[in-house]
């Protein structure tokens, strides 16, 4: 799970909530982790750590939860997520073109696209790291590593604006891997209201 790293607290915060989304992922348990600063630190350095976890079972609602205090070694794979993999690449599989809209739609719509994105990773990306958002003439482009969230995007701001939308594909090279061409999706989303 990507870690953001912008302030001690979040940093502790995402790695506590790493660990526990795959032990609980892993046993089905209820897990809470209790992490210093100093052990975060630790395991983005890449040592071992020993973190101390309260794993909780509710047998039954009515009955007291059961609780066990368990230890349990740690050590980190870092690895690039497939979407900052193609943000940092430029491989963008669709744009979404905004044309004729206000300055305060777009704010809206910056926003609604925002939390898409926020909900989608888990909070580890948001619509600077998730997206590129660029201003053209007569509008905003919005470049997205992938063709599923420009189409939830799109049919987000549809659903919340009155738009004219059309669909487009071009291909943009060949990919080896499934011997397919690589194709992108534009998505133009015109305001009825201009």
């Amino acid at each position: 799970m990507p870690v953001d790293l912008s302030s001690e607290g979040a940093a502790v915060e995402r790695i506590r909530h790493a660990i526990e989304s795959e032990v609980e992922r892993s046993c089905d348990l209820k897990v809470f982790v209790a992490l210093t600063p100093q052990e975060a630190y630790q395991i983005l350095s890449g040592k071992q750590v020993a973190v101390t976890m309260t794993f909780s079972e509710e047998v039954r609602p009515l009955l007291k939860v059961r609780e066990a205090l368990r230890t349990l070694s740690v050590r980190p794979q870092f690895s690039i997520c497939l979407t900052c993999l193609k943000m940092v690449g430029k491989k963008f599989e669709a744009t979404i073109q905004l044309r004729d809209f206000d300055d305060e739609k777009l704010k809206r719509i910056k926003f609604l696209v925002n939390k898409l994105i926020v909900e989608r990773s888990g909070g580890s990306h948001n619509v600077q790291t998730g997206a590129v958002w660029e201003e053209v003439d007569g509008g905003v482009d919005i470049k997205l590593p992938s063709i599923d969230l420009a189409r939830k995007i799109a049919g987000l701001i549809k659903k919340n604006f009155k738009v004219q939308m059309k669909e487009s594909f071009k291909d943009s090279g060949w990919d080896r891997s499934r011997g397919k061409p690589f194709r992108k999706l534009t998505i133009l989303l015109r305001s009825r209201n201009a």
